[in-house]
């Protein structure tokens, strides 16, 4: 093909959609002063062996999520090849990763916050939140399929294109 390829509209709402979880999760540190000991492992009765300060956990949700959303850019430029579909599952995945390790500081500090109203450290309701990360990733893959979608070989029906790549 010549000249230059366009990356589909939704590649780029996808790809932006996947930073969200990563501001979202700049917005609520700054908004929010967690306990000084929060529960990062559980033992098999659900009650917290394992205690991290805040800040190790901070940034133990932030870096992955960050990550993920350079990977979204990159699979955004990358992407004129791919098919709608084939793209937007990569961003749907992509953007659950980011949504679930963004949520997990949610998780950590509502359940630190929860053991010290309750007297229990016990792992409990805040573990829904992942939940939200599959529909997060719902959103994205819908959001990846928007707009009109530039085809590797223009001009050409796909049999044509697929006739001439197996010859």
């Amino acid at each position: 093909m010549t000249g230059k390829q366009r990356v589909p509209s939704g590649f780029i709402i996808a790809a932006i959609l996947t930073w969200i979880p990563a501001a979202a999760l700049l917005t609520a540190h700054a908004l929010q002063i967690p306990p000084d000991l929060i529960p990062v492992h559980w033992d098999g009765t659900g009650s917290a062996d394992g205690f991290d300060s805040p800040t190790n956990v901070f940034w133990l949700s932030l870096v992955p999520s960050v990550i993920c959303g350079v990977i979204a850019i990159c699979v955004a430029l990358a992407g004129s090849g791919l098919r709608r579909i084939q793209g937007a599952l990569a961003f749907a995945a992509i953007a659950t990763v980011a949504a679930a390790v963004s949520l997990q500081w949610a998780v950590d500090v509502r359940t630190a916050i929860d053991a010290q109203t309750i007297e229990t450290n016990r792992i409990g309701a805040p573990f829904l939140l992942y939940l939200l990360a599959i529909g997060w990733g719902l959103v994205v893959y819908a959001a990846g399929t928007i707009g009109k979608h530039f085809p590797e070989t223009e001009g050409k029906n796909s049999d044509e294109s697929l006739s001439e790549k197996t010859q």
